[in-house]
């Protein structure tokens, strides 16, 4: 399988709700369901090849349409191709998705068919990428992304920068001090902000910034597999067992057995979130 991401040029606007693009191609080894981790970033996906399953934690398989949008994740996500595998995304800003559904909270831990977002160009936009050769994919989505750009609502600028204090600083401080300095007279009370963040992000900020950290922190022990206890103190963990917490929430099981038998599908996506959200 081959796996490429790259940082889309903005056109004339800064992309503002966009942190890179990627595509993922090749034949699976297997056809065993293998979990997408959650990072916090939702992801817009255009499929070319055959149909992923979604796998519920009731067992059951939802074959997923040729373009939806994956909402924030909060558990083990997992999913299982069904044959030759040919991906086009962009992954989104924690507060992306907003521009393409009005409350993301409701798509937290599950997906929508872009029949059903408030951009209704999607399906045709995938038909006309399904028959270009990848650079022009590539050009043909900058442009697309470029208008969303213009023409979507954007998330409330206090929601962004609450977002990016917590990127910024890979999920390891206290936000309830942040989000109060971010109310302002309009609204009362830090909670009515906290609410207009779960709808337009699709889960609390202390939620995210434990994403955050526990993704950050994933990578980077990843890279250095014998340096748990010292990763988990650099990225703000009380301790080891703190960690271990953390994993068996959003992998679903302890470090040691997590790593010992990562799936190949789950290990293109472990990758950096240095971009903060503009």
């Amino acid at each position: 399988m081959i796996y490429e991401s790259w940082t889309a040029q903005a056109g004339a606007l800064p992309w503002r709700r966009t942190r890179c693009c990627w595509s993922l191609r090749g034949t699976p080894e297997g056809g065993d369901d293998e979990p997408a981790l959650p990072d916090g970033c939702p992801e817009l996906l255009f499929n070319f090849g055959a149909p992923f399953e979604h796998v519920e934690a009731d067992g059951q398989a939802r074959l997923q349409p040729a373009v939806f949008l994956v909402g924030p994740i909060t558990a083990p996500f997992h999913v299982r191709p069904t044959g030759a595998v040919d991906l086009l995304a962009v992954r989104l800003e924690p507060h992306g998705a907003f521009g393409l559904v009005h409350d993301v909270e409701r798509l937290r831990d599950t997906w929508v068919d872009a029949h059903q977002l408030t951009d209704a160009d999607l399906p045709a936009l995938h038909a006309t990428l399904a028959t270009q050769d990848d650079a022009a994919r590539r050009a043909t989505l900058a442009a697309w992304l470029d208008a969303f750009e213009r023409r979507a609502p954007l998330a409330d600028p206090r929601v962004t920068a609450l977002v990016q204090a917590i990127v910024e600083d890979g999920g390891a401080n206290a936000v309830g001090a942040t989000a109060a300095a971010l109310d302002d007279t309009r609204f009362t009370t830090t909670r009515t902000l906290q609410r207009l963040f779960r709808r337009q992000v699709g889960v609390s900020p202390k939620l995210l910034a434990r994403i955050v950290r526990f993704h950050r922190t994933c990578v980077a022990w990843r890279e250095a597999p014998h340096t748990l206890a010292r990763v988990a103190a650099a990225h703000g963990y009380a301790d080891e067992s703190h960690l271990v917490r953390d994993f068996r929430r959003f992998v679903g099981e302890p470090p040691a057995a997590f790593l010992a038998a990562m799936a190949p599908f789950t290990t293109q996506f472990l990758h950096h979130s240095e971009t903060p959200p503009r």
